[in-house]
């Protein structure tokens, strides 16, 4: 008898887990984002379309990945279009390829008094902190802002201030302009690998003060297989495969 009464008791828990479980999955990824929708599309916000349940608009962004060779805009501003129908933006724009949804703000003179007019009521989600602390670790671009930013971010100032500034952008127009000159004489070229090591290159030669090559080479480990790359080129690699394996669902 008391066994029979410990089993109905550890049912009636997992009874109790499995119905909790269900009810924060149902609010969460069902009545969460109809409640956003409704929230935006009740002041007059455009929005990227009705999202499904439980997919939200995941298939139109699959749908703009697909296509990224062959758009005129980023993946991101495809989707955005090909979601909302707008041929351009409105300055702001719902979209839910989340549960909560997310407002895309293209009006630059919002966007300004966001940043500047009301940066105290403005906190930087943190998202992309998750996504990346283990490629950054618990860096302060993407730190809340209390008191510990405010003190990390005083003493970083010191390296930004104009007589420090001036070298750097001096840096940055040589390496552009020997960067172009090679591209001209290349013809044909992958525009957004170009530009993503150019502005690999300016930051490496702005921080070490010599080019990436003279660094020499660092042995980039993938799948056991070791390939000899310059600085700039490892961190980009690294870059797009921590990026990649934070998509995957067995990371």
């Amino acid at each position: 008898m008391e066994d029979f009464k410990d089993l109905l008791s550890v049912g009636a828990v997992a009874k109790l887990a499995l119905y909790l479980g269900l009810a924060y999955f149902i609010y969460w990824k069902i009545f969460m984002v109809y409640y956003k929708y409704w929230y935006y599309a009740s002041q007059g916000i455009p929005t990227a379309g009705i999202p499904w349940p439980l997919l939200n608009n995941g298939a139109k962004m699959l749908k703009a990945f697909s296509k990224m060779n062959d758009v005129k805009w980023t993946v991101l501003e495809e989707y955005w279009h090909s979601a909302s129908g707008f041929t351009q933006l409105p300055p702001i724009l719902a979209e839910f390829s989340g549960p909560l949804g997310m407002l895309i703000i293209s009006d630059p003179d919002l966007v300004k008094d966001l940043y500047f007019a009301k940066n105290q009521h403005m906190e930087k989600s943190t998202k992309m902190q998750r996504i990346l602390s283990r490629f950054i670790g618990h860096s302060i671009l993407f730190d809340r802002s209390d008191q510990l930013w405010a003190e990390k971010r005083r003493h970083l100032s010191a390296a930004f201030y104009k007589d420090k500034l001036q070298p750097m952008m001096e840096t940055i127009i040589a390496v552009t302009q020997a960067t172009s000159e090679k591209w001209v004489s290349q013809g044909e070229i992958n525009i957004s690998a170009e530009v993503s090591d150019l502005i690999t290159e300016c930051v490496l030669q702005c921080v070490f003060g010599t080019s990436s090559e003279t660094l020499g080479k660092l042995a980039y480990i993938k799948q056991g297989e070791a390939n000899p790359l310059y600085p700039g080129q490892f961190l980009k690699h690294n870059f797009v495969d921590h990026m990649r394996r934070q998509m995957k669902v067995y990371r």
